[in-house]
């Protein structure tokens, strides 16, 4: 007769470990360097980016760093923080999941940019590197915040013409 048992988790799994990883990703984000923000994913990572109102595509490593390198020089200063994170943050051991609410900002020429964010991140099996990234971002802000750089864009490239 098969067990009804489930079986139990990953050696590496625990909370403490998952909770590891998951404040090691958002503090990558804070170097504002593309390797190190690459360096917490495995390398199958998918990062998607969600509401698919914003159409986003889902991107492997090498596109999220070819997204991500243009945006390097606008953004000066970030701060990606997760908020109360003791009420907050869900942890699923079994399933090898964090989820986060985090906000962030930093100044660019378009002005200060202030975010708010829910990441919803699946871990490796030894809960060192994240396999995949759900990110939830502020579309209405996000939106406004990319029509205020094109508009940024737009006026330095007439001054010049």
């Amino acid at each position: 007769m098969p067990s009804t048992t489930p079986p139990p988790p990953s050696l590496g799994l625990s909370r403490p470990r998952l909770l590891q990883t998951a404040s090691a990703f958002i503090t990558s984000y804070n170097t504002w360097s593309i390797d190190t923000i690459l360096s917490i994913r495995s390398p199958s990572c998918i990062h998607h980016t969600l509401p698919a109102s914003l159409n986003v595509p889902s991107r492997t490593n090498a596109e999220y760093a070819t997204f991500l390198e243009p945006m390097l020089p606008i953004f000066r200063g970030v701060e990606f923080a997760i908020i109360n994170s003791e009420k907050e943050t869900v942890v699923d051991v079994a399933a090898g999941k964090v989820v986060l609410h985090c906000r962030n900002s930093a100044d660019t020429d378009a002005g200060k940019y202030e975010n708010e964010y829910v990441f919803i991140l699946t871990m490796s099996e030894d809960g060192t590197l994240l396999d995949e990234i759900v990110e939830f971002i502020d579309a209405a802000y996000t939106v406004d915040f990319k029509r205020r750089i094109s508009a940024l864009k737009q006026g330095s490239g007439s001054s010049n013409s």
